[in-house]
């Protein structure tokens, strides 16, 4: 499938835009939720060594 450049250039900013209205509230919550998490174990690792 070819997408011409047109809608390419309008299509990422407007699906950025409506993903981030869409997910703002509980996207964001369990992306941080997911960042606590890496931060854990990525200091866990640093610690270890």
């Amino acid at each position: 499938m070819k997408i011409s450049s047109p809608e390419k250039q309008s299509g990422p900013l407007f699906f950025s835009v409506r993903l981030r209205m869409s997910v703002d509230v509980t996207g964001f919550i369990s992306f941080v939720e997911n960042w606590m998490l890496f931060l854990n174990i990525f200091i866990q690792f640093t610690i270890i060594d």
